[in-house]
C-alpha cells in the first residue's frame, strides 16, 4: 500500500504540469482513474505490473500535457491577433490626430513659442510609429485577400513608416545628421501608401472609404513641393524669435516657408496625412464579411 500512496502523490504533483483550467476541470477525475488502475495493477500483478502501468501513464501524461498547452497557446494567439487587428484601426485614428495637431503647430511656430516646434516633432514621430503599427494590422487582417502586387505595396508602406520613425528618433538626438534616413523612409512610405491606396480602390479592399488611403499618402503634394522648392538639404531651420534669440526648429517637408517660420507646405502635407489616417482608421472599425472571416481564420 506504500507504493500505492507514493504513486498517487507523485502523480498528483505531475498533474500540475497541465494548464490550470484543464487541471481544475479534469484533474480530480484523472487522479481517481490513476488510483483505481494502480490498485488493480498492484493487486493482480504486483510491483512489476504497477511499474509497467506507470510507464504507460507517464507517456500518456507527457503527450496530453503538450497537447493541452498547445491548445492554450493557440487560443491566446487568436485572442491577441483579433485584439491586434481591432486596435490597428484605432491606432491609425490616433496617428491621424497626431498628424493634424502637428499640422496646426506648423502654423504657429513663432506665435505660441519654441515649445510648439518641439511638440510638432514629437507628435509626428508618435504618429509615424502608430501608422506603422496600424498598417501592419491591415496586413494581418487582409493578407489572405492580397495579391503579390498589393502585398508588396503594403509592406513598402510599413517598412517606410518604420524607417521614418527611426529617422525621427535619430534626428531628435542628432539634428541634421540623419535627414536622409528620414526622407528615404517617408518617400518609401508615401509611395507604398499611394500604390496600395490605388489597389484598395480598384479591389474595394476596405469595408468602406477606400479612397482614404490616397488622401493619406499626400504624395502628389510632396512632389509639387519638391518641384517648387527643391529637396531640402537639412532637417532644421534656424528662426529668430521676438527677443532676438535664434532657435532651431525641425521641419519635415519642404514647403512655402514664410518669414515668421510658418511652413505652409508642411501644414498641408501633415493635414492631408492626418485626415487620411483618421478616415482609414474609422473605415477599419467596420468589419466586412471578408474581414470577419480573416479574424477567425
Amino acid at each position: 500500500m506504500n507504493m500505492l500512496r507514493a504513486s498517487e502523490r507523485v502523480y498528483r504533483v505531475l498533474l500540475t504540469l497541465y494548464p490550470r483550467d484543464f487541471r481544475r476541470e479534469y484533474g480530480w477525475q484523472m487522479l481517481q482513474v490513476f488510483r483505481d488502475v494502480c490498485r488493480d495493477a498492484l493487486r493482480q500483478g504486483g510491483a512489476l505490473a504497477l511499474i509497467l502501468w506507470w510507464g504507460t501513464a507517464l507517456f500518456d501524461l507527457l503527450r496530453t500535457v503538450v497537447a493541452e498547452h498547445r491548445k492554450v497557446w493557440i487560443t491566446m494567439f487568436k485572442i491577441t491577433r483579433e485584439s491586434f487587428i481591432v486596435w490597428s484601426g484605432r491606432s491609425l485614428m490616433i496617428a491621424g490626430a497626431c498628424f493634424i495637431l502637428s499640422a496646426l503647430g506648423q502654423l504657429q511656430v513663432y506665435a505660441a513659442g519654441a515649445w510648439i516646434g518641439a511638440a510638432t516633432v514629437y507628435m509626428v514621430s508618435l504618429g509615424t510609429i502608430l501608422t506603422a503599427y496600424g498598417l501592419y494590422g491591415v496586413f494581418v487582417r487582409f493578407n489572405a485577400q492580397l495579391n503579390l502586387f498589393g502585398r508588396v505595396a503594403l509592406l513598402a508602406a510599413i517598412i517606410g513608416a518604420a524607417a521614418a520613425a527611426v529617422g525621427w528618433a535619430l534626428i531628435v538626438l542628432v539634428p541634421d545628421a540623419y535627414f536622409g534616413v528620414l526622407m528615404a523612409g517617408w518617400m518609401l512610405h508615401l509611395i507604398g501608401v499611394s500604390v496600395f491606396g490605388g489597389y484598395a480602390v480598384t479591389t474595394h479592399l476596405l469595408p468602406r472609404w477606400n479612397f482614404s488611403l490616397l488622401i493619406g499618402s499626400a504624395l502628389p503634394l510632396l512632389i509639387v513641393l519638391f518641384i517648387v522648392q527643391g529637396v531640402a538639404s537639412a532637417a532644421t531651420q534656424a528662426i529668430m524669435t521676438s527677443d532676438g534669440i535664434t532657435e532651431t526648429t525641425l521641419y519635415i517637408f519642404p514647403g512655402m516657408l514664410a518669414a515668421d517660420g510658418v511652413n505652409l507646405g508642411a501644414f498641408a502635407m501633415l493635414l492631408l496625412i492626418g485626415v487620411g489616417w483618421l478616415i482609414t482608421g474609422a473605415a477599419l472599425e467596420k468589419k466586412s464579411d471578408a474581414a470577419a472571416q480573416a479574424l477567425t481564420a
